[in-house]
């Protein structure tokens, strides 16, 4: 388990992600899986649409 606000260095050492936001999980899964899910290129990306999405932006 790897804890870091660093999204290159998760998505180099990590198999699977959880992204956090206020203490909840809101995502989970492959660092494929994420991009897709967002469209961002890469995990940096993906982390700000699942917060803006969070925070209702």
């Amino acid at each position: 388990m790897v804890s870091t606000h660093i999204m290159s260095e998760a998505q180099k050492l990590c198999d699977r992600i959880g992204i956090i936001v206020d203490g909840e999980m809101v995502a989970e899964g492959t660092v494929a899986e994420l991009l897709q899910q967002t469209g961002a290129q890469d995990l940096e990306d993906a982390f700000f649409e699942f917060y803006r999405e969070k925070k209702g932006e």
